[in-house]
């Protein structure tokens, strides 16, 4: 065995010291990821190590204002108050300047209104879906592009990983899917969709509450036929010009359209809206429809122009 392998690195105070008892206390018959002095220094209350929210410990916390990292300890930061294990996020050096005026806090992230800056290249972008993917309470705070930088960095592995605990957790997989569609149908719909359109290379805009604006102009029932969608017959979220064809996933080419054995969703299949219902429904009555689907699509673009 290596010296190099003999050796073992403190996660508190990063230093490196033999990799053994003199050094590292012993804890379920492994090392401790501390070292001694670290540990007693913790116990005595000079040191308080920092946990994150997902329950992961880090030994470092980054200053808000210098950008730098520094090892989690009072000896560094400062408390929150007295008595508060927490540690402000900006430095002791930082703070001291504050103090006297050396320096002046600047709010990185403030911008003009309808604009949003992003948390990791601190650029000012439209607050749109365009350039931010939304999350639980509203838009994310890092943009698409810095979104999409992170998934190729780290996309591969994440992935990996997710397989891996999928194969070997396969049956609570499946139970945890089926019962998240179970619980959340209409949110599935409008993202299996937006996938859809995402493969395909197409705008996929579509949100959980188009759909139910969609669902509630036609009053919970089929766009063509007008079968109830609220009993056993599964709604549709059917792209009126099919997503073979070029259509995109948004508000103003999607209806709701029964679906199941012998449903409209499943006779349209990739067919042309015009095509379909001209075998469907006849000449005449086809045109009445195609002209009630265009008069909802022109009402979803008044509202969104509102």
């Amino acid at each position: 065995m290596s010296l190099e392998q003999k050796m073992k690195r403190c996660t508190m105070c990063q230093q490196v010291y033999p990799s053994s008892l003199d050094n590292f206390h012993l804890n379920d018959g492994r090392l401790r990821a501390r070292c001694k002095s670290c540990c007693n220094a913790i116990d005595r209350g000079d040191l308080v190590p920092i946990r994150h929210v997902h329950g992961n410990r880090s030994q470092q916390i980054q200053c808000l204002i210098c950008r730098n990292y520094y090892p989690a300890t009072t000896q560094f930061f400062r408390r929150m108050g007295r008595g508060d294990e927490k540690l402000r996020k900006w430095c002791k050096t930082c703070s001291i300047a504050v103090e006297h005026g050396e320096l002046v806090i600047v709010d990185l992230f403030k911008c003009e209104d309808g604009n949003k800056r992003c948390t990791q290249c601190f650029q000012a972008k439209p607050a749109t879906p365009q350039y931010f993917d939304r999350g639980k309470n509203g838009l994310r705070s890092d943009c698409k592009e810095c979104r999409t930088k992170q998934h190729k960095e780290n996309g591969e592995p994440t992935r990996a990983r997710v397989r891996e605990w999928n194969k070997l957790n396969s049956k609570t997989h499946v139970a945890n899917a089926n019962q998240w569609r179970k619980d959340n149908f209409e949110k599935y719909i409008v993202q299996k969709q937006r996938r859809r359109a995402r493969k395909a290379n197409l705008p996929d805009t579509l949100t959980v509450e188009e759909w139910h604006r969609a669902l509630e102009y036609f009053g919970w029932r089929c766009a063509v036929c007008g079968r109830d969608l609220t009993k056993d017959i599964v709604p549709a979220a059917d792209h009126w010009k099919p997503l073979s064809k070029g259509g995109p996933t948004a508000a103003t080419n999607i209806v709701p359209l029964c679906h199941g054995s012998r449903s409209c969703n499943n006779y349209k299949h990739a067919l042309m809206p015009d095509i379909w219902l001209k075998c469907m429904l006849g000449e005449e009555k086809s045109k009445e429809k195609l002209v009630e689907i265009e008069a909802y699509f022109e009402w979803v673009r008044q509202q969104d122009s509102v």
